[in-house]
């Protein structure tokens, strides 16, 4: 949606998108947020039955994972911050318009998913169970 509007992918030239695009810059956070597995979130939920599957055979390789998400975390962060804060290049200054509503529509929902997922997450159990139980008999299991 920012690219959409300012017609570049250059981040460093981008800055202050919040203020044209508010919702965008929820929708961004939220997604970051999602991409670090912070808890509350759905990639929390995908990523802490692995870190403690894999604590309790290689914890050496889940220190390191967990690391990972340090530095995920600083240039995700990094990337927020420079596109959607400070002063917005004057080139840009009045001509990026409004998300219409039926983006606001796709990031609600996208947000909504992420974030009731991560809260409650028992709502994916039935979906994942059903995928789960074919592959376990396909490998001789239950």
């Amino acid at each position: 949606m920012v690219y959409d509007r300012a017609h570049t992918r250059d981040i460093p030239k981008l800055g202050g998108m919040v203020k044209p695009l508010p919702l965008v810059a929820v929708g961004v956070i939220v997604g970051s947020l999602v991409s670090m597995g912070m808890p509350g979130f759905s990639g929390f939920v995908a990523e802490f039955p692995i870190f403690m599957g894999i604590w309790k055979t290689q914890w050496l390789l889940a220190v390191i994972a967990a690391i990972s998400i340090v530095v995920t975390a600083s240039y995700v962060l990094l990337v927020v911050r420079r596109v959607f804060f400070g002063k917005m290049p004057e080139e840009f200054e009045g001509h990026i318009t409004p998300i219409n509503v039926f983006d606001k529509i796709a990031l609600a929902l996208l947000m909504v998913f992420m974030i009731g997922i991560g809260l409650i997450p028992t709502l994916m159990y039935p979906w994942v169970q059903t995928g789960v139980r074919h592959i376990l008999v396909l490998l001789g299991g239950a």
